[in-house]
């Protein structure tokens, strides 16, 4: 268990990558989302999907977090684990750091 100051924390970064799994797969939330989990890797900046029951869901998806402000989370969710994440600025520069 996660000392008492990081759950919060590590509740959202799990709350988003399962939505973002969910609402990429076309699901919705209304699915249980307890017949999935999300394994994150040693840094939590990327996490494949484990599906506890045969559902409709496939698992050969990768969720990958993205950088955000302090106090907020988001991810995404794409089908393959060859993927990498880049963000660019509105003038089409990479954002410095911004590369998963």
């Amino acid at each position: 268990m996660e000392p008492a100051p990081l759950q919060p924390g590590a509740f959202f970064r799990y709350w988003v990558a399962k939505e973002a799994l969910l609402k990429g797969q076309g699901v919705g939330l209304r699915f249980p989302i307890d017949e999935f989990e999300v394994q994150f890797d040693e840094h939590g900046l990327s996490a494949r999907i484990r599906i506890r029951k045969p559902s409709r869901l496939s698992d050969d998806w990768t969720v990958k977090m993205l950088p955000v402000e302090a106090g907020w989370a988001g991810a995404l969710a794409v089908r393959g684990s060859h993927w990498t994440l880049r963000l660019e600025n509105a003038h089409g520069a990479p954002e410095c750091g911004a590369a998963m």
